[in-house]
């Protein structure tokens, strides 16, 4: 086993339906394996005894299905020098919650998708790493994610889904979630959020919301209903940001009382200070939008560059005139329409 660097492993399905591939003890102690991926779910016993595991394991890759809630609690804490860590699950369907305790200090990058067949799987993954740089989340399971150590993350991208129910019919501790997870990750320098993750956050939004004291690069998904008075929200908490992306989604629209207050007297630290581009993509031209665009402009004292991109070009010419007429509160920014 010492010869091996890279261990790809994909086991067929069963007739039983059932991906079970139980690995050799001599694979916890190879010296020499780096990158392991696992395309099956794999069973392994990890001692308890101080044992060291994987001693030269940086890279893990595994595609799960029904994981195995003891394995998964013991695994990760015992890759004493993994660096890069990668979850894809489908159609996960295990009955009980399972806890991924991903604590590993040397983990610098975690990405993992989850995804769905009508099925929620409601799992829970603790992240523990203070030197963790990039993490990328996609959940369309309604599984619990929490960040401890509050790690200086480059970049934080999230898309994460609730179920289709009612505001009404979702508890407590499902709404708080999102909230937790923005709380572990408000150390980082680029955050990026989809229309889907703005929703849910909408859900929870309080007067807690944690300050993003390091964010510069800011891309939100904007929905109709509740989108652009969110961006606010993130505006506020985010004092040094430099950069801002805007991608609407043209959901179902609200009447224009639904953004009464989106003005505020008092204006984000971050438009008079420090924002300096606005990229605006897929805009409909709509009253909304337009109101938006204008208080950003106007606001924006700093700002050199905004840049939109029409969702058609029908209107194009009389958006075009439209923006290029509202006040600019930075005399050098530069307008430009794709």
């Amino acid at each position: 086993m010492d010869i091996v660097r890279n261990l790809n492993l994909k086991v067929d399905i069963d007739r039983a339906g059932v991906w079970l591939v139980r690995l050799p003890q001599s694979l916890l102690t190879c010296s020499s394996l780096v990158e392991l991926t696992m395309l099956s779910d794999c069973i392994f016993d990890i001692p308890e005894s101080s044992v060291m595991c994987f001693p030269s394991l940086k890279i893990i890759f595994m595609s799960i299905r029904s994981p195995d809630d003891n394995l998964m609690k013991k695994l990760f804490r015992n890759c004493p020098v993994l660096e890069d860590l990668s979850i894809h699950g489908s159609n996960l369907n295990n009955e009980d919650e399972v806890m991924f305790d991903i604590k590993v200090p040397t983990l610098k990058m975690f990405r993992i998708w989850l995804g769905i067949d009508y099925h929620v799987s409601k799992h829970k993954f603790e992240i523990t790493s203070c030197n963790l740089k990039y993490l990328y989340i996609k959940d369309y399971t309604s599984s619990s994610f929490l960040v401890n150590d509050s790690p200086f993350l480059d970049v934080a991208s999230l898309d994460v889904r609730t179920m289709p129910v009612t505001i009404g019919e979702m508890d407590e501790l499902e709404i708080n979630r999102a909230m937790e997870l923005l709380s572990g990750i408000n150390c980082t320098k680029t955050l990026s959020l989809t229309a889907y993750t703005m929703e849910f956050i909408s859900l929870a939004i309080n007067d807690d919301m944690p300050t993003f004291s390091n964010l510069i690069h800011l891309e939100l998904g904007i929905k109709a209903c509740f989108g652009r008075k969110l961006l606010l929200r993130f505006l506020a908490i985010s004092p040094n940001l430099e950069v801002l992306i805007l991608e609407m989604d043209h959901g179902v629209e609200c009447t224009l009382d639904s953004f009464v207050g989106f003005e505020t007297k008092s204006v984000p630290s971050c438009l008079r200070l420090h924002l300096k581009v606005i990229e605006i993509t897929d805009m409909r031209g709509i009253c909304n939008e337009l109101h938006m665009v204008k208080y950003l402009l106007r606001n924006s004292e700093v700002l050199q560059k905004l840049e939109v991109s029409f969702a058609s070009s029908k209107k194009k010419k009389y958006l075009r005139r439209q923006i290029l007429n509202y006040y600019k509160g930075s005399p050098i920014c530069e307008i430009k329409f794709i």
